[in-house]
């Protein structure tokens, strides 16, 4: 009984290995590809509201920082480059993700 206990979780196991095998090139592709990492604004979205959302995300103290040095570390400078390029990046805490195509 023990070897058969034995033989089903060597055999489980190589099922498993096989299948991240199989698998790890498809999502090393995935990390890779660059259209992930930016998206395009939703309608109605703009640097406005991304900064509103840079705004209140400061007033829950992620980094131990004043809500008014965070906002100014953090979303003033973002603005202004979003107000040249439209393009808005998220801090790496919050993913990182760009979006683009604000107004």
């Amino acid at each position: 009984m023990k070897s058969a206990r034995s033989a089903l979780a060597y055999g489980s196991f190589a099922l498993f290995l096989a299948a991240l095998l199989i698998a790890a090139p498809a999502i090393a592709k995935e990390r890779r590809n660059p259209q992930r990492m930016q998206g395009e604004a939703a309608a109605g979205e703009s640097c406005v509201s991304a900064y509103a959302r840079c705004s209140q995300r400061c007033t829950t103290n992620l980094g131990g920082e004043p809500v008014d040095m965070c906002r100014r570390k953090h979303c003033d400078s973002k603005m202004a480059i979003c107000r040249k390029n439209g393009c808005w990046q998220q801090d790496a805490r919050f993913g990182g993700e760009v979006t683009c195509g604000l107004r």
